[in-house]
């Protein structure tokens, strides 16, 4: 039998299409019953023939590839799941979806849906399987997902068993589409338009780019691929405009330059004034410029420019016009009309220590930000060798200027058998530090008004740390000096000022029960160890008998030298079942969630909460909650659909009063029934 293969591109990964032989006449057509189509991504497949009259889409198999070692194929059984790909919104077939099929310590198999969004595999043996499914122009769906990104769940198969309703949802992506004009309502061509996500971290609201688009010739844009989810939407001042304020700025003062275009760009050759003594507005970057920016100049010769707008028109990200998308929608008519503001100039010297010359970053963020600014809202410059520093073209306002410099930081990993090791300035915290650099901070106060700010002054301070003795609980007995130094202390910054801008600061634990973190930026932090034995547990952490657990430790001018952290391996079990309404399916999925009755415990709690936890309830309406720490919680059920904020706090209000409360002492096994919410 000879065998015809046809290489296509996938979303993530080349698979070759191979079919059965097929007459001339029949080949290039769809399959039909009794034929199989297989995609092989690196070894040979298997997938059973449709049977006659079935219709459902072919069977695809295979084990995965890409040059790594072939997996085992999964077992030849007798059972048999068949499915349907849904439309999430309309609840319509998705056809040509591709669904995959796996089974832990086996290669995955895949199969297409038909016109009608069904699939099948057969041949299978018992086992917990799971089914995902991607198609483009669709957020990845998976058995059990109610929501996007939400949980999957397993699907069980015992022998011989047929399952013939596995259906998965896919969420169709939505779009944001309208106009950007300048003051006199004339299209704006060109422009950048950018889209942010709402996430939610540690209960508040945190903003991550997403895609973005620039206007045709009518001012318009389009921009899809967005998950549904809350978005606020942004016409960020473009680098292209702060580019010419930067040129104009040297020009019309003769200096500035250097500094400003410290990130790289090339130096700018300044033309000789005239006989008035001026400088025309033409800078040589290799070829001449014209400098006079899109929004033009003031008659004093300052740029200026087109501020960053937030639909509908707020300056800064808190105070924009939040819009939540569903699945498939398309949001026109969110259009911008733009407005030109004055700039001025904002300089100065940052004091280096020991008039050592470093490099260092600058940054004005917007007081009124909220303490929860975008990336638009914050300028950045660099400071030269001297500590001179330039802002060329800032709006009027209050801003904080901050001076940070972190360490450089190492990390290594493996890809196969080779090791890497390479060099960043935005590693993770897990990295450690260069030991020849030091944390420096500055951070004041700067008005922009209608004059230069000429002459600010920055003085650098040290980063400190914090440090503390692990005490064990009494009855969990001993670690040896190698789980000792195994354990790394962390520290979790919280909020968006100095303390999110230096990140997480990682620390290390000696064989003497003594942690000690590196040096970190003032402001919240939380405090966590992690690398910890096998069954043991952080009980929590107290500076001078204050619990700074899950209160923010505040890390201010000096060291914390006595703070105490606390392991056991006394861990709490909660469990139960949730009781459904008569009319309620099993496998609608449910989401249990255990949250603190203290409403002051749900937030501040960084990006991993250790009070509050969701986990999906079984078909049989079983759940359980491992590892919570003692205190007293409310324990409530919703539809897992209706959670994708469930750590939002305006959502954990609308449960308190169906709740049930629940004790957890150390160690504690405690069983509890709870009602669904439905509401």
């Amino acid at each position: 039998m000879t065998r015809e293969v046809t290489r296509v591109t996938l979303p993530t990964v080349l698979v070759l299409i191979a079919a059965a032989s097929l007459p001339a006449a029949r080949q290039g057509q769809p399959p039909q019953a009794g034929e199989m189509r297989v995609i092989e991504t690196g070894g040979g497949g298997r997938a059973s023939p449709l049977p006659p009259g079935s219709g459902p889409g072919a069977a695809i198999g295979g084990p995965a590839g890409g040059g790594l070692a072939p997996q085992a194929t999964i077992p030849a059984g007798t059972g048999l799941i068949m499915g349907t790909t849904l439309d999430a919104g309309s609840a319509r077939p998705v056809g040509g979806a591709l669904v995959t099929l796996r089974l832990p310590g086996a290669a995955p198999i895949r199969a297409l849906s038909d016109g009608q969004g069904r699939f099948v595999f057969r041949g299978l043996p018992a086992g917990s399987f799971t089914l995902d499914s991607t198609k483009p122009g669709y957020v990845d769906g998976a058995y059990g997902r109610a929501r996007p990104g939400g949980p999957s769940r397993a699907l069980a198969l015992s022998d011989g068993e047929r399952l013939a309703t596995a259906s998965i949802a896919l969420w169709k992506f939505a779009v944001v589409a309208g106009r950007v004009v300048d003051e006199r309502g004339d299209p704006m061509v060109g422009t950048t338009v950018q889209v942010i996500r709402m996430s939610l971290v540690g209960g508040n609201d945190r903003f991550v780019l997403g895609p973005s688009d620039a206007t045709d010739d009518r001012g318009m844009y389009r921009i899809g691929m967005l998950e549904p989810g809350n978005y606020v939407v942004a016409v960020p001042r473009s680098q292209q405009d702060g580019l010419r304020s930067i040129l104009v700025e040297t020009a019309r003062t003769g200096s500035g330059g250097p500094t400003s275009l410290a990130m790289g760009l090339p130096a700018v050759a300044l033309p000789p004034p005239d006989a008035n003594g001026q400088r025309p507005f033409v800078v040589n970057f290799g070829t001449d410029v014209k400098t006079d920016a899109s929004a033009g100049l003031d008659p004093d010769g300052r740029p200026r420019v087109y501020a960053t707008v937030f639909h509908p028109d707020a300056p800064t990200a808190s105070k924009a016009l939040s819009m939540t998308l569903t699945s498939g929608q398309v949001r026109s008519g969110v259009d911008f009309q733009m407005r030109s503001t004055s700039t001025r100039r904002v300089a100065g010297r940052v004091r280096m220590p020991d008039g050592q010359p470093i490099s260092l970053s600058l940054t004005l963020v917007p007081v009124d930000s909220d303490g929860m600014p975008s990336p638009f809202e914050t300028a950045t410059a660099l400071a030269d060798t001297t500590g001179a520093f330039t802002f060329a073209a800032v709006p009027e306002g209050q801003y904080l200027l901050r001076a940070v410099r972190v360490p450089r930081r190492f990390t290594s990993f493996s890809i196969g058998s080779d090791q890497l090791r390479m060099v960043s300035a935005l590693m993770a915290a897990s990295s450690a530090p260069d030991p020849g650099e030091l944390t420096l901070w500055a951070e004041q106060s700067v008005t922009v008004g209608s004059a230069d700010t000429e002459d600010v002054g920055l003085t650098l301070h040290n980063g400190n740390t914090v440090s503390g003795q692990v005490e064990l609980d009494a009855s969990s007995g001993r670690l040896t000096g190698d789980q000792m130094q195994r354990i790394s202390l962390t520290l979790e910054p919280l909020g968006s000022g100095l303390a999110a801008v230096g990140g997480p600061v990682s620390g290390h634990c000696d064989a003497s029960n003594r942690c000690v973190s590196g040096p970190a930026l003032p402001g919240p932090y939380v405090v966590r160890l992690s690398g910890l034995p096998q069954n043991w547990f952080f009980r929590g952490a107290s500076l001078d008998g204050r619990d700074v657990t899950d209160s923010p430790l505040d890390l201010e001018s000096s060291d914390l030298s006595r703070v105490t952290l606390t392991l056991t391996t006394k861990v709490t079990d909660l469990s139960g079942i949730v009781v459904r309404p008569m009319a309620s399916r099993a496998d609608d999925g449910d989401l249990v969630i255990a949250f603190p009755e203290d409403r002051g415990q749900w937030t501040g709690y960084g990006t991993s909460p250790r009070r509050l936890r969701a986990v999906r309830a079984d078909t049989r309406g079983a759940f359980s909650i491992t590892g919570l720490p003692a205190g007293r919680y409310l324990l409530a059920a919703v539809r897992d659909s209706s959670a994708s904020d469930w750590q939002r706090p305006a959502f954990l209000e609308t449960l308190v009063a169906d709740a049930v409360r629940v004790d957890l002492s150390e160690g504690a096994k405690v069983t509890q029934s709870v009602k669904l919410v439905t509401r």
